[in-house]
């Protein structure tokens, strides 16, 4: 059974469930006129500041895709969608009281997209790229107990670990919404490929029991996680293009 499932039946977000999309931004077919009609004019203005094509379409093809699934949990025409967003950047529904959570994530070609009920929700995905100091890095941006586990890896188990610890460091902090103004190195997150989770947390130790860190599972070219209020989840996966006929 594949990973990402195509949806089946018509769209619907139950407490205790968490919907994961992966969206492909790379479309060649698609007519981007009528897309750009379902943007806001602030959507619009920024679709237009893109210096490149490829990432003006991508940056489309990301907006509509979300407007399209909020559209389809909330019943309503993704163009009378309204976003706020909260000092560090995070986005919420304006007017909203469905209590519906969501998150959004790019990288490349790829976007992923979470959604819960009355929940934190954060996620990240990131483009792994080979040939870069992730040792350096990690010292400048990682805890302490990060950058020693780094140190006391071989070079090819480094990679992967310091993408597995990055992604899910940021959707730490896009749960919590508060963007990179917190310090990364001010709590530390496992990294290895089989127990995702919050490890310590200088601020607030009862932090690590509030929430919960899951893998995400996009290609050998992607590192991925999204972190959760911690309760019981039902996590589902959905590819976007191929379900786009039950949205």
């Amino acid at each position: 059974m594949s990973y990402w499932q195509i949806l089946q039946t018509q769209l619907q977000l139950q407490a205790g469930e968490v919907h994961i999309w992966k969206i492909e931004l790379d479309c060649a077919d698609c007519q981007w006129q009528p897309l750009m009609a379902l943007l806001s004019i602030d959507e619009q203005i920024k679709a237009d500041r893109y210096r490149f094509e490829q990432h003006r379409r991508r940056y489309i093809m990301g907006r509509t895709a979300l407007r399209k699934l909020l559209g389809a949990y909330l019943n309503c025409a993704t163009e009378t969608l309204n976003f706020v967003y909260n000092d560090h950047g995070k986005p919420s529904l304006a007017n909203d009281d469905s209590g519906l959570h969501f998150n959004v994530s790019h990288s490349g070609e790829i976007m992923l997209a979470a959604f819960v009920l009355n929940s934190g929700i954060g996620i990240d995905v990131e483009t792994i790229q080979q040939d870069t100091d992730y040792l350096a890095i990690g010292q400048c941006w990682f805890s302490e107990q990060e950058s020693s586990v780094l140190r006391d890896l071989s070079e090819e188990k480094r990679v992967g670990a310091f993408f597995r610890a990055w992604t899910r460091k940021e959707a730490y902090i896009k749960a919590r919404g508060i963007g990179l103004s917190y310090s990364l190195n001010s709590f530390s997150v496992s990294m290895d490929e089989t127990s995702p989770s919050l490890l310590e947390h200088e601020d607030c130790l009862q932090k690590i029991k509030s929430w919960q860190i899951y893998n995400v599972e996009v290609s050998r070219d992607y590192s991925a996680a999204v972190a959760i209020e911690a309760a019981r989840w039902d996590i589902r996966y959905y590819d976007f293009d191929s379900s786009l006929g039950h949205l």
